[in-house]
């Protein structure tokens, strides 16, 4: 049994989640994974978006560094990660008070918008040892993570000062070959605009993925 299918099988057996051979075992099993999250809390991304989001939590596997995520909403995305990575530290997130204040380059939303559930978001993630919820506004509340190195983060703060205060938190935090994963960056001006603006003069280049993502990977 390969790496793929190993971690496939754990999570099968951990969550009661029937897992049938076809194409890919490993994406079988985070389809699996997503349906037992959307039975829980509300989970904004689609299918797509999240196995790639575990697709790329799972190439970093190999690299010293923690993981972390930005946005976290109701859990869904941090659960799902935690699936699939239940031995490196997880930190999550989140101001449940929905979006600050939008600026110019921030149109497509409006303050408040995706205010999620702390209860939820924290009763889902308890179902991980690994996993640490943290309430409040990033980077403010970061505190407990200013000393460590990260080999996998998920972004998704949907705004220009978010998405540019987060990259100038982690991005000198990155092990080499880590990744940084953003949701919203072909949909949202501001997001585009943060990462474009931050990244100008940089190694790195931005991947576009499919769905509303993009990827870019630390040298």
């Amino acid at each position: 049994m390969d790496f793929h299918k190993k971690v496939a099988a754990i999570i099968a057996k951990k969550f009661g989640i029937g897992i049938v051979s076809f194409r890919s075992f490993l994406d079988k099993a985070i389809i699996e994974g997503i349906g037992w999250v959307r039975k829980r809390v509300k989970f904004l991304m689609n299918d797509v978006e999240a196995v790639q989001l575990v697709n790329c939590l799972v190439s970093t596997l190999c690299l010293d560094g923690s993981v972390a995520e930005v946005g976290c909403f109701e859990g869904g995305s941090a659960a799902l990660m935690a699936m699939f990575d239940q031995v490196r530290p997880i930190h999550a997130f989140d101001s449940f008070k929905g979006l600050p204040a939008t600026g110019k380059d921030d149109s497509f939303f409006e303050k408040g918008n995706f205010t999620g559930s702390y209860q939820k978001a924290f009763d889902l993630v308890s179902n991980f040892r690994n996993v640490t919820l943290t309430r409040g506004t990033f980077p403010e509340s970061a505190g407990m993570i200013q000393d460590k190195n990260f080999a996998f983060v998920h972004l998704d703060v949907d705004l220009f000062e978010g998405t540019l205060s987060c990259l100038n938190f982690f991005y000198p935090k990155m092990v080499r070959s880590g990744i940084i994963l953003v949701h919203d960056y072909p949909s949202s001006e501001g997001v585009n605009a943060a990462i474009n603006t931050f990244f100008e003069g940089k190694p790195e280049i931005v991947v576009k993925l499919s769905g509303n993502q993009a990827m870019i990977v630390k040298t």
